[in-house]
């Protein structure tokens, strides 16, 4: 495949992430009022309030579906030959505008829940997976570091490095089980959001008592990492939750802030997967083929 793959296609498949996330806030904002193609009115009955939420989720579908086509061809490219990671990056990024263009007169019925938005619904699952696996190397990665600024685990050389992981620890855990508990004063009155917060606080105490009591790799600060990723996901479920009465903060500033920090947390596993291309090994072949599943899996997902 003509020697291994190089760190400009993660680079470039940043930029095209970004890309795609301005241009879907923007159509997200703005398409409602001033798209006015026939194509857009299939799917998207004109009803006031409704038919403006419909055309700018088909908006951020129609760039979501033309970046899981590029990801998606990017992985078929890879697998057959490395240097593709690399390569051709002028021509894939006027398909990629080309694609957008041509699914703007496309059917919204073919992008929403008869169509595109269901394949979203499904990777958003895989998705998940693959950032908390990144969000783990993350936790994992910044305990170690200080560890060893701090001079191993007992701080030799300096110990104000072990505190500064014990206190952002504490932080965490406080933020996060204090949102639990909010969480629990403002939809506990809903037996579904009760047993999802339930689960949330159950599983994040069990689980970081066995990896610092039971496990060699037991780390505080990846456990507090985990916990209050795990507190946000519980948060997206009941503020996303379509039942108004389970959920009095539908289509607020509470569904926004929700987006928000997903497009946070996917900026860092971005991140640190482009900044980590370097340094990879042996795996860094096998890397470069997974990452476009990755980012065809992230944009699958954008909605969700």
């Amino acid at each position: 495949s003509l020697g291994p793959p190089g760190r400009n296609g993660t680079i470039m498949s940043f930029v095209a992430v970004l890309a795609g996330v301005i241009v879907s806030i923007i159509t997200y904002v703005y398409a409602p009022n001033s798209i006015s193609l026939d194509s857009w009115e299939d799917g998207c009955p004109s009803d006031g309030d409704f038919e403006k939420s419909c055309k700018a989720n088909s908006a951020v579908l129609r760039v979501s579906c033309a970046l899981t086509v590029l990801f998606g061809l990017q992985l078929i490219g890879t697998f057959f030959f490395t240097r593709f990671y690399d390569m051709f990056w002028i021509i894939k990024f006027c398909g990629l505008i080309a694609l957008v263009i041509g699914f703007f007169f496309g059917s919204s019925s073919s992008f929403g829940l008869d169509g595109y938005a269901w394949f979203a619904r499904i990777t958003g699952f895989f998705f998940l997976i693959l950032q908390q696996i990144i969000l783990l190397d993350v936790a994992y990665s910044w305990n170690e570091r200080w560890l060893a600024y701090a001079g191993g685990p007992d701080g030799e050389k300096n110990g104000n490095w072990l505190v500064g992981i014990i206190v952002i620890s504490l932080l965490l855990f406080a933020g996060a089980y204090s949102a639990i508990g909010v969480m629990f004063w403002q939809y506990g009155h809903c037996q579904d959001s009760t047993v999802i917060i339930g689960l949330t606080l159950a599983l994040t105490v069990v689980m970081t008592l066995i990896q610092l009591f039971f496990s060699d790799e037991g780390s505080i600060l990846t456990s507090a990492i985990m916990t209050a990723y795990a507190t946000y996901i519980c948060y997206s479920a009941v503020t996303l939750n379509p039942s108004a009465e389970c959920n009095y903060a539908l289509d607020t500033g509470y569904q926004t802030l929700s987006t928000v920090i997903g497009l946070a947390l996917t900026a860092i596993s971005l991140l640190w997967t482009t900044y980590n291309t370097g340094k990879i090994d042996h795996s860094h072949v096998l890397f470069c083929r997974v990452q476009p599943l990755y980012l065809m899996l992230c944009f699958a997902s954008l909605l969700q």
